[in-house]
Order: C-alpha cells, then structure tokens, then sequence
C-alpha cells in the first residue's frame, strides 16, 4: 500500500526533488576536479587567497595587509583553513602552523607546502558554485512559476563550462556570483512581499558581494529598485530605505573591516585595482569593449583570463528572453535585467577587461534563454496541440531532454577530461619511481619548480641543478642517468633572447626517454602542465672506461 503512494508523493515533491537532483548533479561536476593540477597551483589568485588566510593563522594578525581584492573571501578561507589544521593535525598532515610555508616565507609566489589547505580551500569555491545554481533555479521559480524554466537553466549553468573551471580553485568570482544573485533573489521576495526583514537582508547581501570583490557594486541597486517596483510601499523616502542604505555598507565592512581599521592601507589597495582597470591595456571605446565581451558571451570555454561565456546559441535566446520576459512580470523582468545591464555597461567603460569579470552574467544569460526557450515551447505546443495527440506534460518533458543533452554531454565530457589530467611533474616523478632504482642518479631542472616531498620520497638519489648551469657533457662524467629539463621555453618580454634558444637546445642531442606536458614553461612568471622532457644521458669515456672490469 505504501508503494503505491511513493509515485504520488514524488509527484507533490517533484519541485524540491529536481532541485536536490540539480544540485546533487552540480556538486558532483565540481568536486570531482578540485584536486587538479595539486600539488601545482593552476590560478594566480590562488596563492593570494589562501597565504593570506594561512598567514592570519601563523601570525595572529588578523588585517591582511594587502586590498586588492576586498577581505570577506580571506577570511572565510581563515575559517576554512582553521578546520582544515586540525583535520590534517589528526591525519600527521602536519605537526603544527610552523611547518606551513607561505609565500612570504619562501618569497615565491606560487609556493605550496602542504596542498591540504588548498584542497579545502578549493571546496569553499565548489560550494558557492553549487548553491548559485540552487538560486538561479529559485529565482527561475519566481520568475517565471515554471518548473520547466527553473530545471533548465539551473542544468545551463551547472554545466557551463566557464562557470565549471573558476568554481574549482581558489577565486573570488564564483562566490562573487553566488552573493549577486542571493541579492537578486531576496531583492525579488522584497519586492513582492516588502516585509521590512527583507530589506535587511537585500542590503547585507549586496555589502557582501561588494566585499567579496569591488566591481560588484551595483548590486547595491538591486534592493532599491525592488523598493521601487513594489506596489504596497507607502511612500518611496521611508525608513525602510534609510535600512538599505545602513545595510550595505555595513554588510561591506563586515566583510571588509579593516577598510576602516586600516585605511591608507585599504585606499592603497584599492585604489591600485581601480588604476589597474583604469590604465591597463588598449585604450579602447566603449563600444570595443562591447564586442569583446560579446566574442566572449559567444565562446562556451573559457577567453582571456580564465572565464568565458555561455555559446552563440544561449547568448540570442537570452536576448530574445530580456525582451519576451516582459510578457511575464514586467516589473520582475526589470529588476532582473537592471544588474547584467548595469555590470556590463560599467566594466565596458575599463581598459582593463577580463571574461571571468563577467562569469555573473553567465547567470542571468541562463536565466533568460530558458524562459525564452519555455515560452518558444508554449507557443508550439499551443499552436499543435489540436494537430497532435501529446498531453502537455510529455511534451515539454521531450523538450527539456532535447535542450538537455548538449550542456549535460559537455559539462560530463570536461569534467571528466579534467579529473583524468594530471600535472607533467607528477607523471615525470611517477615515471622516474618506475624505471629508476639505485644506485642511479637523476638530475631535475631546478627551474621547474618541483613539489619538494614528492622527490624527498624518490629512493634513488636526485639533484636540483639549473638548466644552463652545467654542459651537458658533465651530467656524463657525473654519473646521471637521466636528466629531466624544460622541453620548451618562452619568454614574454623578449621572445627572440639567446637564452631562450640555449634553453630550447641544450639538451635537443639526447635521447628523450619521457615527455609530458603541454604548455611552454614562462621564465618570467610560471606555467601549468609545463612541456618537460626526461632525456637519457650519455656515460662519457672515462666514465664508461672506470666500470670496466680489470683484466
């Protein structure tokens, strides 16, 4: 009797049921690659954020002493990190705070002493990514009371590819977008309900994403203009405006409290980030920045600086969305559209631009492009619906499976392609513990930056010599076996220097015994997944003459 029931009450469930499956589905997209590129940090924001965290825990200091980015996410990732020592303290990870080395111990910035935190830190990411798909679908409900809506662009964005990679290291862009679009949501119970708790909450949320990070700041519209669209407010200057404009900027120092306890350093800090969006790059017209976040929107990877947008096809449905929402909730359509359009129109007035500044927008492209695509589907089946013999509910469940198939196969295809890449250096140490045994020796090139417990754990011995220091000839005479230098080096200042030629040469008469990798290895800065080569080395005469035995 009671299974019987289980159908009816899946069906009464069925809005909290796809919710949980959406989540449960973005989760699992991103928490499969969290471990990539470790113990190699793949994101230049990465050793910022969490050496900041780590170093509050070393010193007990808790002002960061660097504003380039507002503070909430450090000292989130502090929190993190706290949890974190103690787990890895249980697990003989580490002994205690000491034996964590940062980058001001090391004075390297891409330094990584024990990838734990990173691994932690990185699941900070994965949770805000999975919860701004939950609020893309929550507000899809609101928007549209379409469950078809709500489940379709929760599954885009989900599955975006863009969205994907910045919600699987240690950034301050995922998160970002999650406080948007909770900003969003509660701005959009403001205005329908107006209840003064709301108002509260609207403006903390909008003073977080602001001290997530600074180009956020018109989210602070969102709440006052849900103010404005609500149809019971008495009167538009009440007290419960004057409770916006306390709200952010205390939901920003919160975050962000030494903007005021330590202010030149704050000023400093942020006045270097609005120079660097300011000054940095091609002097160019509004209207060039347009197409380039256009180009951008169009590519379903990744553009320049790690982010990326949503496809060709969901950037025109979306379009057709901002307009054909109108039919919906006039009012709500407003408020939804006022953030991207405000976003965009501001961060294309910088010389400084970067896709990953506009992964929000990502959001609310999905958003849109679902609704259009559900009210493209309801007039169809309208307009069949006496020529064919389809019940509504089959209808629209083909044509969610239809729309569903492309993001879901290229969401599971690049997790999964990613969850199988390992970095070069591992698969070097790897193949080196494999084919190398004592009394051999092995020299590595210093310049490659190698995770030092991982060779620490090599049973044979192993030196860290500079590329150029030594002839090749001498690891010969020396007694190495192998050899494992940079494949290929580049330069980004001079690209044409002697020295790039004698990195890319030196070693070129040797036969290659191993190769991995994919990118150049950038002198200057660092690279992921660098080109490496384990070439085989030569015994020299008198080395070879020495191991004979006497006659």
């Amino acid at each position: 009797m009671y299974m019987r029931r289980i159908p009816k009450i899946l069906y009464k469930s069925r809005q909290w049921l796809a919710l949980c499956c959406v989540l449960v589905l973005a989760y699992v997209l991103r928490v499969l690659i969290i471990t990539h590129g470790l113990p190699y940090p793949y994101h230049c924001d990465e050793p910022n954020l969490i050496h900041n965290a780590l170093r509050i825990l070393k010193t007990g200091d808790y002002n960061p002493h660097w504003f380039g980015y507002p503070t909430l996410l450090t000292y989130i990732h502090t929190l993190d990190s706290v949890f974190c020592y103690f787990y890895a303290v249980k697990h003989h990870l580490l002994r205690d705070m000491t034996e964590v080395l940062t980058n001001a111990d090391t004075g390297w910035w891409w330094s990584i002493s024990h990838p734990i935190f990173y691994f932690w830190g990185r699941h900070v990411t994965v949770v805000f990514g999975t919860l701004s798909v939950g609020l893309v679908y929550l507000i899809c409900r609101r928007y549209s009371c379409s469950l078809f809506t709500a489940i379709l662009a929760s599954v885009f964005l989900a599955c975006n590819i863009p969205y994907l990679h910045l919600s699987r290291v240690i950034t301050v862009d995922v998160p970002t977008s999650f406080f948007v679009l909770a900003t969003a949501f509660s701005s959009i119970l403001l205005m329908v309900k107006g209840e003064r708790k709301y108002y509260l909450i609207a403006g903390l949320l909008a003073g977080f994403a602001i001290s997530a990070k600074y180009n956020a700041y018109p989210a602070a519209l969102l709440p006052l203009l849900a103010h404005i669209l609500n149809k019971e407010k008495k009167a538009f200057f009440s007290p419960d405006v004057l409770l916006i404009i306390a709200a952010v900027p205390l939901g920003f120092l919160i975050g962000t409290p030494y903007a005021i306890g330590d202010l030149p350093g704050f000023l400093k800090g942020a006045g270097d980030n609005v120079w660097y969006y300011s000054n940095f790059g091609e002097n160019s017209m509004m209207l060039q920045q347009l197409v380039f976040f256009y180009h951008g929107f169009c590519e379903d990877r990744w553009a320049m600086g790690g982010g990326g947008g949503v496809g060709t096809f969901l950037v025109y449905a979306a379009v057709c969305g901002m307009f054909t929402g109108f039919l919906v909730n006039r009012r709500l359509q407003i408020l939804l559209l006022s953030y991207p359009v405000a976003y965009v129109l501001f961060m294309s007035t910088m010389r400084a631009n970067f896709m990953r500044n506009m992964i929000v927008v990502n959001a609310y492209l999905c958003i849109f492009a679902a609704l259009f695509i559900y009210q493209a589907s309801t007039f169809i089946y309208k307009s069949l619906k006496k020529k064919i013999a389809v019940s509504e509910g089959v209808f629209f469940t083909a044509v969610l499976a239809i729309f569903l198939i492309m993001p879901l196969y290229k969401g599971i295809n690049w997790t999964i392609k990613e969850f199988n890449q390992t970095d070069s250096r591992v698969l070097a140490v790897q193949w080196l513990e494999k084919n190398v045994a004592p009394p051999h020796k092995v020299a590595l090139a210093r310049e490659l930056r190698w995770f030092m417990p991982h060779l620490d754990k090599l049973g044979f011995e192993h030196v860290l010599v500079g590329q150029l220091e030594k002839d090749p000839a001498w690891y010969g005479k020396e007694g190495f076996e192998y050899v494992v230098v940079a494949k290929k080096y580049i330069n980004q200042e001079d690209p044409g220097m002697p020295l790039l030629q004698k990195y890319n040469e030196s070693f070129s008469n040797m036969p290659v015994a191993a190769a991995f990798g994919t990118q150049p290895m950038d002198l200057n800065i660092f690279t992921v997944d660098p080109k490496l080569a384990i070439v085989k080395v030569a015994a020299s005469p008198e080395k070879a003459g020495n191991s004979k035995a006497p006659r």
